[in-house]
């Protein structure tokens, strides 16, 4: 894979391995705390209620 502590430089390595450049740029974000709050309340209801669809858990948060 793209190591940025290598000494070949990213660009050659991206040429030699052939993912695009932009992949081996990307960082991962944390998630926000009220993104992880939101989806711990569906999970939650999925749980009590498996057989739901999308329309009943959006109504219920």
């Amino acid at each position: 894979m793209i190591a940025r502590t290598h000494r070949l430089p990213v660009v050659r390595q991206c040429k030699l391995l052939e993912p695009g450049r932009s992949t081996a740029y990307y960082r991962l974000r944390e998630e926000s705390e009220e993104n992880l709050a939101v989806m711990k309340q569906i999970d939650r209801l999925y749980m009590e209620r498996p057989t739901s669809g999308s329309r009943t858990l959006k109504s219920n948060i």
